[in-house]
């Protein structure tokens, strides 16, 4: 847990710093529609830069980038190589782990967020009344021309713009007064919501509501919404306007006048979203060459990989025990060195898991509640042969049994460390468990 939430911390501290280079390069796209589509990735990857973040911990050991190093001591000799686990100090007094711990809390709060506006939706959707006939057919054959799914038509008399939501059952929600609109404009205001559907808009505000809750207090966030917002719905305009700009113009202006959206609920209003840039969009349209998307996209990956590799660095690996290795460098003094991935002994010795079960078994045959939970003691010499063993037990048959076996035994020097000088005494302790939880 621990590890997860310093992880998760790194990543979000990276997410936040980097998330004006990511909006930045986003931005540098002229078409609308692809400025949009940059945008949200920007976003949504800063909200996936801390779960990468958390999963650093988990990588198989020696593939992630870290940053380690050793930490070296002098001891008197003679050195003992003795496994054992550093207590892990409380999250609580970790800055990595309190980011890491606001990051959770940020999610929490965006899906709650989410969810009372879901509800609030719904009870919109209850309190409205179904559209008549003539409203149904012109969302028909809008949906028809834009070869997308038609959806449901509802009339509201608690709002005063259009908007659409759903991500399952899709529907269109106008207020009561525009029904006295021209048929033309109602055409319009249904193509504007149905290419919304279309580009999965409602879908895509829950992930670009949701990362902006990530990034509450960011001071970049207020204008990235501004300009993701403008994005959407400059892309909609140039697409719903068709030939006739004018009339659309003139349309988006007459709904300003009646209401400005506001931002509780989960759907898409027509109207806001920088009016007055909008309608000089669609009235004088600038062409621009495009943005390589090369750039953002090498900035993603660099951020990603800052914090996959902050996060392993400070982050303590999980399921591995920090150790003491040493090695008798000069007659009475000797190094110490604290690694984090030193092997257990079956693996520098797989003869020592096959022994000690095999004693325990026969063991067990004379006393079948036998537990065994003590610690072996073994001196080896430099090349790491085991010459003297002390494995103590209740079992005299266990002890003699794996004692004995125990001088078969060969430890090499764990990988990364050097040899020992030759005619140097070691010592090695683990722990030694059967019989326990069975």
């Amino acid at each position: 847990m621990m590890a997860m939430l310093e992880a998760m911390g790194v990543g979000f501290l990276v997410a936040w710093i980097g998330f004006p280079a990511l909006v930045w390069l986003a931005r540098r796209s002229g078409d609308p529609a692809e400025r949009c589509r940059r945008l949200r990735a920007a976003i949504l990857s800063t909200m996936a830069i801390p779960v990468l973040a958390a999963l650093a911990p988990f990588w198989p050991k020696g593939s992630h980038p870290g940053f380690g190093g050793a930490l070296t001591v002098r001891l008197v000799s003679p050195l003992e190589v003795v496994p054992f686990a550093i207590p892990a100090a409380p999250w609580f007094v970790e800055p990595f782990a309190w980011l890491g711990a606001l990051w959770v809390g940020l999610v929490l709060w965006g899906a709650s967020c989410e969810l009372e506006r879901w509800q609030a939706l719904q009870e919109l959707r209850r309190r409205s009344k179904p559209g008549p006939t003539s409203l149904q057919a012109h969302a028909v054959c809008a949906s028809g021309e834009l070869k997308t799914r038609a959806p449901s038509v509802l009339l509201s008399d608690h709002l005063e713009w259009a908007g659409a939501a759903g991500l399952f059952q899709p529907v269109v929600i106008l207020p009561r007064g525009y029904t006295g609109l021209s048929t033309e404009d109602l055409l319009l205001i249904l193509r504007h919501e149905v290419l919304h559907l279309k580009r999965r808009d409602p879908a895509w505000g829950i992930a670009e509501r949701w990362g902006a809750a990530l990034l509450a207090w960011h001071p970049f966030l207020t204008r990235f919404r501004s300009d993701l917002h403008l994005a959407r719905e400059a892309a909609v305009d140039s697409e719903a306007a068709g030939g006739d700009v004018d009339s659309y113009a003139r349309l988006l202006v007459d709904l300003a006048e009646r209401s400005i959206p506001d931002g509780d609920l989960a759907w898409v209003p027509m109207a806001g979203s920088s009016l007055e840039k909008r309608i000089l969009m669609i009235l004088d349209p600038v062409s621009s060459p495009p943005a390589r998307l090369i750039p953002l996209v090498a900035c993603i990956c660099a951020l990603g990989a800052l914090a996959a590799g902050g996060s392993a660095a400070v982050a303590e690996p999980l399921g591995q025990a920090v150790a003491l290795v040493g090695d008798d460098s000069r007659p009475g003094a000797g190094f110490v060195r604290f690694t984090g991935d030193l092997p257990p002994p079956e693996e520098l010795e797989p003869r020592s898991k096959a022994d000690i079960d095999e004693c325990y078994a026969s063991a067990r045959a004379a006393d079948p509640n036998l537990v065994v939970d003590t610690v072996a003691h073994l001196e080896l010499d430099s090349t790491g042969q085991v010459r003297r063993a002390s494995i103590p037990s209740s079992s005299r048959v266990f002890q003699a049994c794996v004692e004995g076996r125990a001088l078969g035994w060969h430890f090499p020097p764990p990988p990364g460390v050097p040899p020992p000088p030759e005619n140097a005494t070691l010592f090695v302790n683990f722990p030694v468990r059967r019989g326990i939880g069975d």
